[in-house]
């Protein structure tokens, strides 16, 4: 429960305004062989879609070593994305938007976890798996928010340039639905400081995690399978 509630707090944090995409002129053409089977997914199509799962701490960032002054402390935790939207044109190449947020326990030895999250953009590129499969390739860059939580009181708080990529497994099972599978890398040099009352000078924090999540997507404009 106190992972769910900082993702919430993360969302909150690293949430800003982002354009609505115009799906409206998506074109319905789909290539088929003589016996009407799909070759590739020539058609534009949108998407929107959520997934969560489990966010593993990697370098410094998930050294437990406390005399260590780079060491982030952080243990497995939670992954959240809260949207997973893209667009792809001609089947193959498109852009995506992800607004994620992960939180991670600390092995400090006290009651306190970390928190971040990012609404990161970039292009995908589209490989077709077999029928209604596809694998996107998603490299990402946004600004990045953290914060570090002791007995649920913000006590630091950091930004930076976040850099991301991922890979997006999609199975179409229904015309307008898909289930996805997505590996994320993500990782960022945070300038952290301190709030309310918090104690410690301003310091640099590298954070990088591996993520793995299950979600599900709603085509606003889907293949057109025959």
């Amino acid at each position: 429960m106190k992972m769910l509630k900082l993702l919430f707090l993360i969302s909150l944090v690293s949430l800003n305004s982002f354009g609505q995409i115009d799906s409206s002129k998506s074109e319905k053409n789909v290539l088929t062989d003589q016996n009407g089977t799909v070759e590739k997914a020539k058609n534009n199509i949108t998407y929107i879609g959520t997934n969560i799962g489990m966010a593993i701490p990697l370098g410094d960032f998930g050294n437990q070593t406390l005399s260590n002054p780079k060491a982030g402390l952080a243990s497995g935790g939670l992954s959240f994305s809260l949207v997973n939207f893209g667009a792809i044109f001609g089947g193959k190449f498109g852009l995506h938007i992800r607004y994620f947020a992960n939180a991670h326990a600390m092995k400090s030895g006290v009651n306190q976890a970390w928190g971040y999250g990012s609404i990161m953009v970039g292009p995908s590129y589209t490989f077709d798996v077999f029928k209604n499969a596809y694998v996107d390739i998603k490299p990402s860059i946004g600004l990045m928010s953290s914060l570090i939580q002791a007995n649920k009181e913000t006590i630091r708080e950091g930004s930076g340039l976040g850099l991301g990529l991922g890979s997006q497994f999609r199975y179409n099972f229904a015309r307008k639905w898909a289930v996805t599978f997505n590996l994320d890398y993500s990782t960022t040099s945070q300038n952290m400081k301190s709030v309310n009352n918090g104690v410690g000078n301003p310091y640099t924090q590298s954070i990088a995690a591996f993520s793995t999540n299950l979600g599900a997507i709603y085509y606003f404009k889907a293949p057109v399978y025959k």
